[in-house]
């Protein structure tokens, strides 16, 4: 072959090689960016601190991995991040600031996990809303946006909820939940991971004139019907909620009271008692608690209020709760809606607290349960201790201890069973059941406590009448032992025969001295 050829055919198989090689880099860049992209993407829930960032990904680790694919925030300042925590459930929180007129959005998307055996899925849930509010933390409803969609079988739902924000607005509220719910024969779940950004106006903003044609009211998380709301018997409330910007709120805040929030997740409102919904005002952790407050948690809710003695009251999603603490050792809550949880430790030492439902009325002191309002029945639960249930028609009252529960209805009937305690702490938060665990070891500690001394002392009892026992049997065998050289009594009344004590030998009955050794006798 010419040497020309031969350098033609090399050149050839250079270029080949060369454009493999570009090839198979193009190949892995391609590859690999988007994996790097969302690798850097998922946020790490446990980085201290929590970085604030306006879009990005998570999972829910409790069961399946139900995931939250990615979110994003449109317009404002992003200024604060932190995370919300309870079994299933995890909320990336934002906060910030925003200018109005300017336009805000929030976009996410959801996944399921994996189901695994015997386990049903339900269905998944997505939720979305923007709320505004005015100066006075009152929320203007027509500009509500709100995105539904219940028990989809689809794996993965995305959507996005935007509002351009008009002059007046304080504050706005996005919030957007991907919700995946199954169950198994035994139980349900689910899992929900969820985005909340909450941002303040940057300049005071002009009151928004009353709309003249109101658009239509979004839907709300429901509310209980009329026949299932008790007819409260709270006293007059003297409380009043001062606007925001009002000198007097730093000094009512700092009023003091026997109950505070001690954690918040999703959307929790107070009002005052009698006023109207609107009045309504979102609740932050440093919002003060006092008698008349009516408390409402909505759906994907809930809400943990601490008392000053560390007694602490856990209120699920979809619960309506009114405070009566004018007299802190005679304290009230009255349970509207839904499920609480209460954990009471002495309730300022020598106090009580009772649970009014709309059936019974649950008088509690030192004790952990669950009291239940759903369909016009109040169900009490306790896991330890004993609660004295009285129904409302009947006046007629039941004693309720560990491991039962008693659901009453409008006529007064009350039934009294059993409950699987294990079962009923599943569809709780961790934190409900570590401390309803403790109570419940702390009271067999206690109850195990007196068995122990009644044993203790049978046995000393035991002990005790075995001593005196051989003491009197030792005693009966010294007194039959007869002392040495005594003259022994016949049963006839006569004496023995007489023996020499020195030598042994027989004595007759008169003599004085021994005939064989000489021994002088007594």
């Amino acid at each position: 072959m010419p040497a020309t050829q031969i350098i033609d055919w090399m050149e050839g198989r250079i270029n080949v090689r060369r454009f493999l090689l570009l090839f198979t880099a193009a190949i892995i860049a391609v590859t690999c960016l988007p994996l790097s992209a969302m690798a850097t993407g998922s946020l790490d829930k446990d980085a201290d601190p929590v970085p604030v960032v306006s879009s990005g990904s998570f999972t829910c680790d409790t069961w399946i991995h139900t995931s939250m694919d990615s979110f994003s925030v449109g317009g404002g300042e992003l200024t604060g991040a932190d995370w919300s925590f309870s079994r299933g459930y995890v909320g990336y929180n934002l906060t910030g600031t925003f200018t109005p007129g300017e336009t805000l959005s929030l976009s996410i998307a959801g996944t399921m996990g994996e189901m695994g055996y015997q386990m049903q899925h339900k269905g998944n849930d997505l939720f979305m809303h923007i709320k505004c509010y005015d100066t006075s933390r009152k929320e203007l409803k027509e500009l509500t946006e709100l995105i539904q969609i219940d028990d989809s079988a689809s794996a993965s739902l995305s959507d996005t909820v935007s509002l351009k924000i008009p002059d007046g607005v304080n504050k706005v509220e996005l919030y957007g939940s991907f919700t995946c719910s199954w169950s198994t024969p035994y139980s349900a779940a689910s899992e929900l991971v969820a985005v909340k950004v909450v941002l303040e106006a940057k300049s005071e903003p002009e009151p928004i004139p009353p709309a003249t044609e109101p658009k239509p009211e979004a839907p709300s998380s429901p509310s209980p019907p009329p026949s299932q709301v008790p007819s409260p018997t709270l006293e007059k409330s003297t409380t009043v909620y001062p606007p925001p910007d009002d000198p007097q709120w730093d000094e009512w805040a700092k009023a003091p009271s026997i109950v505070k929030f001690g954690d918040l997740h999703g959307e929790v409102n107070v009002k005052r008692y009698g006023e109207d919904d609107d009045a309504y005002i979102f609740a932050e952790l440093d919002t003060p608690l006092y008698h008349g407050c009516v408390i409402r948690t909505l759906r994907r809710s809930g809400a943990i209020l601490s008392f000053s003695d560390m007694s602490t009251f856990v209120i699920k999603e979809d619960a309506i709760i009114i405070l009566d603490i004018e007299n802190p050792k005679e304290s009230k809550v009255l349970l509207v809606a839904g499920n609480v949880w209460t954990n009471l430790k002495s309730m300022m030492k020598d106090g009580s607290l009772n649970v009014e439902m709309s059936q019974a009325v649950a008088g509690i002191k030192g004790t952990t349960l669950i009291c239940e309002e759903r369909d016009g029945v109040s169900t009490v639960k306790v896991f330890e201790g004993t609660v004295e249930v009285t129904a409302k028609a009947t006046g007629k009252s039941v004693m309720v201890s560990g491991g039962e529960m008693l659901s009453t209805d409008s006529a007064g009937k009350g039934t009294l069973t059993m409950f699987d305690m294990e079962a009923e702490l599943a569809g709780w938060e961790p934190y409900v059941q570590q401390v309803t665990a403790g109570a419940m070891e702390e009271a067999d500690r206690k109850s195990g406590f007196p068995v122990i001394i009644v044993v203790v002392a049978a046995i000393l009892l035991v002990a005790g009448a075995v001593v005196i026992v051989l003491i009197a049997k030792q005693n009966k065998r010294k007194a039959m032992v007869a002392p040495p050289y005594t003259t022994p009594v016949q049963p006839g009344g006569q004496p023995s025969r007489r023996f020499c004590p020195n030598c042994g030998r027989p004595l007759s009955d008169s003599s004085k001295f021994c005939v064989n050794c000489g021994q002088r006798l007594q």
